[in-house]
C-alpha cells in the first residue's frame, strides 16, 4: 500500500521531492560560495540564493492551490501543510546563513564553518530522500534510514557547535567579532536543526498511517 495513492488530484510526493530539491539547492549553493569565497562577488551571490527560495516559495504556492481543491488528500491537509512549511523553514535558514556573511562584511570563512556547510549541504540530501521514501514505507525501512542519517548529522552538528562556540570565545579577543561569528554559527545550526525537525514531520506522518 502507498501511502500517497493514485487516486490524489496531485502528486504530493512528486512536489516534496521538487520542493525539497530547491533545499538541496540551496544548501550545495552554500556550499560553493563558502569554499571558494570572495567578499567581492557576495552581494550577487546573495541575490542568486534568494532567487532560488523565490523559486521554492513558487512551488508551495502552487501547491497549496491544489490542495484547496482536493477533497480526500492521500494524507491529513494539516500535515501536508505542516511538512510543506519545515521545508521552507531549512531553505529560508540556509539563505540566512549568507545573508549574514554578507551583514556582517566578514572577510573570510573558517574551517569549522566549512565543516558545518557540508552538514547541512548532507542533512539537506538525507532529507529529500526520506520524503521521497515515504511514497514506499511499508516496502522497506529507507524511510528510517534517511531519519537516522539526519539525526546522526545533528548530533554531530551539536558536537562541533559547542566546541567551535567555546573555543571562539576563548581565542577571539574582538568582542564585536566573536558575536558576529556566533550568530553566523548559530544560524548554521537552525539549518540541520530545521532538517531534523521535517524528518521528524516525515516519521509522525508515517507512523500515523501504519
Amino acid at each position: 500500500m502507498k501511502l500517497f495513492n493514485k487516486e490524489a488530484k496531485f502528486d504530493y510526493i512528486v512536489f516534496f521531492d521538487r520542493f525539497s530539491k530547491y533545499t538541496v539547492d540551496a544548501a550545495k549553493y552554500l556550499d560553493q560560495v563558502l569554499s571558494h569565497f570572495d567578499q567581492v562577488s557576495l552581494e550577487e551571490q546573495v541575490r542568486t540564493m534568494h532567487d532560488i527560495e523565490k523559486s521554492a516559495d513558487l512551488e508551495k504556492k502552487q501547491m497549496l492551490v491544489k490542495l484547496i481543491d482536493e477533497f480526500l488528500p492521500p494524507i491529513d491537509k494539516e500535515d501536508i501543510i505542516d511538512l510543506s512549511h519545515k521545508i521552507d523553514d531549512v531553505t529560508d535558514a540556509i539563505e540566512e546563513v549568507l545573508v549574514s556573511y554578507y551583514t556582517y562584511h566578514i572577510t573570510q570563512v573558517t574551517k569549522e564553518a566549512l565543516i558545518f556547510t557540508r552538514m547541512i549541504r548532507d542533512a539537506s540530501i538525507e532529507m529529500n530522500k526520506c520524503l521521497v521514501a515515504m511514497q514506499k514505507y511499508k516496502k522497506n525501512n529507507d524511510v528510517f534510514e534517511h531519519i537516522g542519517k539526519v539525526n546522526r548529522i545533528k548530533s554531530e552538528g551539536e558536537k562541533l557547535y559547542k566546541v567551535t562556540v567555546a573555543e571562539l570565545y576563548q581565542a577571539e579577543a574582538d568582542p564585536q567579532t566573536a558575536y558576529e561569528y556566533t550568530e553566523i554559527y548559530k544560524a548554521m545550526r537552525n539549518c540541520y536543526l530545521y532538517c531534523k525537525r521535517v524528518t521528524n514531520g516525515v516519521e509522525k506522518v508515517v507512523m500515523k498511517n501504519l
